[in-house]
């Protein structure tokens, strides 16, 4: 699910992305099929600091746990104005996480 995310935000015009995931393996072979967009691969033990860096954050784990609790997020620093400041999450897991 997250590599059709990848490829909708590619269609709409975004050329730079960073996706966190426990292993480089699969965000390999989708930077190896997006060759004109920049994917930075992070690990999972970088999601925090990277969402700080974010103007959005998509979410789309098998996780039994939500990846995101209110006291990790509510003193990260505001997103960029190009968004008005404010951070957005959407969580596309099957179930919500």
């Amino acid at each position: 699910m997250g590599k059709l995310v990848i490829k909708h935000l590619v269609s709409k015009g975004c050329t730079r992305m960073v996706v966190v995931n426990r292993t480089e393996e699969r965000v390999a072979a989708i930077r190896e099929e997006l060759k004109d967009i920049e994917i930075i691969y992070k690990p999972l033990s970088e999601m925090l600091s990277c969402t700080c860096e974010a103007d959005v954050v998509f979410t789309s784990t098998a996780a039994e746990n939500p990846l995101f609790m209110k006291d990790d997020v509510k003193d990260l620093p505001p997103a960029s104005q190009e968004v008005g400041g404010r951070r957005l999450f959407i969580d596309i897991s099957v179930p919500r996480n």
